[in-house]
């Protein structure tokens, strides 16, 4: 039985080794940079996020900081399940947002990082925010044009077929229908995205929706209806100005930043709930406190495929709302109806959200 047991011993182990070697290879290191002033994303090599995974992992707790109140770049890393978000402006010095704690990169991950960032800057995206009544003249009924999906780079060629208050236009072929489905992960969505108009010598800041409604005149492009295409202040064809869109449109046009700057501390808070509901990475960081919650509700909102604000309500602790809203739950394709209190407090820039409150109504869903 003792010579079993001993030639047993490292056949077990062995089969341990390969069992975790599979297990492992299941589980890859995967890295993105998201850029928060400069709408961008932008995928790391396997070799790159793992090297940086395997140092963060060692490293010890840099020194306890506070924050940072106007971070550039997030970086998500995630491995074996567990995702990690580090805020940075300059790629020698990561915050590890979990621990609130500074981590130094090596120079020579440093300039793994400095290679994205040169990436992600190179050549600006961003396009001319023009008002609707001058874009409805450059961008006529019938006239075609290209499309380009500010954080993706992803393309693909329309027409506007009608639309007076603003564009709907269509994909011109199937292969463009294809592309603009690729741009929302393989599916219809009216999540609101960030695109610029390319038509003629002209790149204009705009915003579109990913479902097909009404009619559609193009054979062939199998796309069954129109989208819509809106612009700095076009309406809604219940002739209202539509809040989502008008965020996407500024994010298009670089201005995002500046005209949060100006907002009420309920304006902010309904922004933030909006950008939740549009699953945009750059509008939530800029709207929302850094925080350790912060990073599961970067986590959870990718969960949800709709979301309804009902009312906004001030209390009479000094920036203390009340939050009526409903939200619908990919996973479990239910909807839940929550109210709860979000404190806001002074960012740099303007107002924020902390997000602990979000974050526990969403745990408890």
């Amino acid at each position: 039985m003792k010579k079993l047991v001993i030639l047993l011993g490292p056949i077990l182990g062995l089969v341990l080794t390969v069992l975790l070697f599979i297990n492992l290879r299941n589980y890859p290191v995967t890295a993105q940079i998201i850029s928060v002033k400069y709408p961008a994303q932008i995928q790391l090599t396997k070799n790159d996020g793992a090297s940086l995974m395997k140092f963060l992992k060692n490293a010890d707790d840099g020194e306890l900081l506070p924050a940072p109140n106007d971070p550039w770049f997030l970086l998500k890393i995630t491995d074996r399940k567990r995702v990690r978000h580090f805020f940075f402006t300059e790629p020698h010095c990561l915050f590890d947002i979990e621990n609130n704690s500074s981590i130094n990169l090596p120079p020579q991950l440093a300039s793994v990082l400095e290679k994205y960032l040169m990436r992600i800057a190179k050549g600006s995206p961003f396009g001319e925010l023009i008002p609707w009544n001058e874009a409805d003249k450059i961008f006529p009924r019938m006239a075609k044009g290209r499309i380009r999906d500010l954080e993706t780079g992803l393309a693909f060629n329309i027409q506007r077929r009608g639309g007076s208050l603003h564009a709907d236009v269509q994909p011109l072929t199937a292969q463009d229908t294809k592309i603009f489905k690729e741009i929302y992960q393989g599916r219809w969505s009216w999540k609101r995205r960030s695109v610029i108009l390319e038509t003629g010598e002209r790149a204009i800041a705009a915003s579109m929706n990913g479902m097909p409604h009404g009619q559609g005149a193009i054979y062939g492009n199998n796309f069954p209806g129109h989208f819509c295409l809106h612009f700095f202040q076009s309406q809604t064809h219940s002739r209202n100005l539509d809040t989502a869109h008008q965020l996407m449109v500024l994010k298009a046009a670089g201005k995002l930043e500046s005209y949060l700057d100006n907002k009420t501390a309920r304006e902010i808070v309904e922004i933030a709930l909006i950008a939740l509901r549009e699953n945009d990475p750059q509008l939530v960081i800029l709207t929302y406190k850094i925080d350790p919650e912060l990073t599961d509700i970067l986590e959870y909102m990718k969960n949800i495929a709709g979301l309804k604000i009902y009312s906004i309500e001030e209390l009479e602790a000094d920036r203390k709302y009340l939050v009526d809203f409903e939200w619908y739950e990919i996973d479990s394709g239910n909807n839940f109806r929550q109210k709860t209190e979000v404190i806001m407090e002074n960012g740099q820039g303007g107002f924020l959200v902390k997000p602990k409150e979000i974050s526990n109504v969403f745990k408890m869903s």
